[in-house]
């Protein structure tokens, strides 16, 4: 696992996401339950990696988080201000930003 100084936890999302004021969004280590060829119970390490944001039709990033078997769709920088109370970076940068 990498160094997470930084980091702060997302809101709704504790123990499975974090974010830092950059706008790096990273999903924690964790073991998720699942069945076994034979039909038994095994939990399987679920490794934390960073999140990749796509960009929407308006600009702004975007990351998919995963909760109790549901999606939830957040703006990164939405994150940040729930977060951490300041504001990020909401518009790509780069060649076609």
């Amino acid at each position: 696992m990498t160094d997470l100084a930084g980091y702060v936890a997302v809101l709704n999302f504790i123990g499975l996401y974090v974010v830092n004021r950059s706008g790096s969004v990273r999903s924690l280590d964790r073991y998720v339950p699942q069945g076994s060829r034979w039909g038994h119970p095994v939990m399987k390490l679920h490794r934390g990696r960073e999140l990749k944001p796509y960009v929407c039709g308006n600009g702004r990033l975007r990351v998919i988080l995963h909760a109790d078997g549901d999606r939830h769709c957040r703006y990164v920088d939405d994150l940040v201000r729930e977060a951490f109370g300041t504001e990020a970076p909401a518009k790509r940068t780069g060649p076609l930003g």
